[in-house]
């Protein structure tokens, strides 16, 4: 059994019907990326599996311990300093300080957000996903307010941390290149009543290839090349 699994699973808005039937098993210390067009269900998705949104049909079996989610907005508290934003829900409020460091945080801790540019908010954001350690984390678009560079360089961090913690990830993009520096598995959607339509395994190099780009642009490639529907 995988740490996620969803057998069937529907969704309607009134008369509209946004999911029809997906099936999905994604497997512990797995990642997976969403991809679709705008309107076919995908954030409905991940906030059913986050337990935000109830399913009309099918079932949604999740690994005791629950998700954590980083939504599209940081929604951080306006009144409270990074680190208090960052360790405010916890349990164990104390934080290794290497975390700071590998995330970009160190530079930050006292400050408050509306001192910080939409990237570090969002940055902010997802650091605090990371530190309630659920098995399972949901990202709805979370690299978008972040510049290119630093968002390569993130997901990097993010996916070191995942090997390291053995926790499984979802995000949802539209950005390919995004999906295959993050993923090891995408699921494409069709337009509502969306259904999986495609899935792509992403051939990634040994890790000391890892950091140069030509795997990247030739499994880009590869992707444009079976799923043309989807490269606008």
């Amino acid at each position: 059994m995988g740490n996620l699994v969803l057998k069937g699973v529907c969704k309607n808005f009134g008369r509209l019907q946004v999911l029809d039937g997906i099936d999905l098993t994604i497997a512990q210390n797995h990642s997976v990326a969403l991809l679709g067009p705008s309107g076919c269900g995908k954030t409905t998705l991940i906030r059913m599996i986050a337990g935000l949104e109830k399913p009309d049909c099918g079932e949604i079996e999740i690994s005791p311990g629950g998700a954590a989610y980083a939504f599209q907005e940081p929604r951080l508290i306006p009144w409270k300093t990074v680190k208090e934003n960052l360790t405010f829900f916890l349990e164990e409020p104390e934080i290794d300080p290497t975390f700071f460091d590998t995330f970009g945080l160190t530079e930050i801790l006292d400050s408050y957000p509306h001192q910080l540019s939409g990237g570090l908010r969002q940055k902010v954001n997802i650091g605090r996903a990371l530190l309630f350690k659920k098995p399972l984390l949901l990202m709805d678009e979370p690299f978008q307010n972040i510049d290119v560079k630093n968002r390569v360089s993130f997901i990097r961090s993010i996916t070191e941390q995942r090997k390291k913690e053995g926790f499984t990830m979802i995000l949802v993009t539209h950005n390919l290149r995004e999906a295959l520096l993050f993923s090891d598995t995408l699921f494409f959607f069709g337009p509502k009543p969306s259904r999986v339509i495609g899935e792509w395994t992403v051939a990634k190099p040994p890790q000391t290839a890892f950091r140069s780009f030509d795997w990247l642009f030739e499994e880009e490639k590869k992707v444009v090349a079976r799923f043309p529907e989807f490269m606008i």
